[in-house]
């Protein structure tokens, strides 16, 4: 059964800014030896993910995470190659989705994924699955590929799916992950992300495997691989 709240949130995600409170709580003991604690809100917005693809594309500022709810600016890296073949991959996608089901492309990536949510309540149940995959395969690209402080890891090891050396992209704090080269994506929502932790540890080096300590360890057969590597038509 399709879950529209899921097409729901990635769309947003990859839309609309994101607010994020954050609560910091401080303890300390003064000259009369009380405990005092104080309790801070910090809030911070962040660009959508689609906005933090073309900040990685095009040249000029960069958010940085300041305290108020306004992002600062500062200094960055050239523009990554990762970030500019998801952003057109997903340009692309969406267009040619929005053409698909008979509908007017408009200007913007941000109003094509709309628009494409919009038209959901009218799909067969069977176009509506194949949507949602390619919306939240979507919201994994950016998450993955996007980063303002550090690119995402790039373990020297082949894709169980479609064996390019060098083509995964993982983000290990937020647990997912993509292969630049046939666009599978892995997540913990659907425990995949654990089989290709699996696969990273049997194909890498020491070097390599030390970075996965905090994923558990799942029984993995090359069958598993071939039988988790969906796609939408």
């Amino acid at each position: 059964m399709s879950d529209v709240s899921e097409l729901l949130a990635a769309a947003d995600e990859l839309t609309d800014p994101r607010r994020h409170v954050e609560v910091i709580t401080a303890s300390w003991w003064d000259r009369h030896r009380n405990r005092k604690t104080k309790v801070v809100r910090r809030v911070t917005t962040l660009p959508s993910l689609l906005d933090q693809l073309a900040e990685a594309v095009h040249p000029g500022e960069t958010y940085t995470e300041g305290e108020g709810t306004r992002p600062g600016f500062g200094s960055r890296p050239p523009a990554r190659i990762d970030a500019i073949d998801r952003l057109l991959a997903i340009t692309a996608g969406s267009a040619r989705w929005v053409l698909s089901l008979g509908l007017s492309v408009r200007p913007t990536v941000h109003g094509n994924v709309r628009t494409l949510v919009g038209a959901s309540g009218t799909l067969d149940s069977d176009t509506l699955d194949a949507l949602i995959f390619e919306v939240t395969t979507w919201r994994t690209w950016a998450a993955t590929v996007t980063g303002w402080q550090r690119p995402p890891w790039r373990p020297r090891v082949a894709c169980p799916i479609c064996d390019r050396l060098g083509s995964l992209r993982i983000r290990l704090e937020q647990k997912t992950a993509c292969c630049m080269d046939c666009g599978e994506v892995w997540s913990e929502s659907d425990g995949r992300i654990f089989l290709l932790a699996d696969h990273i540890r049997a194909e890498g080096e020491a070097g390599t495997r030390r970075y996965l300590t905090t994923y558990p360890v799942r029984t993995t057969m090359t069958s598993e691989w071939a039988d988790s590597a969906h796609r939408g038509p």
